[in-house]
């Protein structure tokens, strides 16, 4: 399921995107960010967008990813390929029936 996340996050078909948002979160899913909060699938695939539109030559690849029971914790980075961990930062996930049900985004701050 981690795995798939960051595979929503770094596809750029949007057809294909909306088929794996659908097989991962949960249709009501809540994201909370430091900035905002995404309330449904609709509103994160539409962040997705602005932010690969801002960054299209980035994408996010696994540092690491830890469970217990129904929370998991994704430690990530994302970049170009020359400099991958141009941002990191860690997303928690909260599963429910097999599918996120609550995701919160912590973004590292640059020293």
């Amino acid at each position: 399921m981690v795995e798939n996340h960051l595979k929503i996050w770094n596809e750029k078909d949007e057809a294909k995107r909306k088929v794996l948002l659908n097989q991962v979160y949960a249709s009501n899913v809540e994201m909370v960010d430091r900035h905002f909060i995404a309330e449904g699938i609709d509103d994160i695939s539409k962040f997705i967008v602005e932010l690969q539109t801002k960054n299209p030559d980035f994408k996010f690849t696994t540092k690491s990813v830890e469970t217990n029971h129904n929370i998991a914790r994704l430690y990530w980075q994302f970049g170009s390929k020359e400099k991958p961990a141009v941002v990191s930062g860690m997303d928690l996930f909260v599963i429910e029936n097999g599918k996120v049900q609550k995701l919160y985004v912590f973004v590292d701050q640059k020293e």
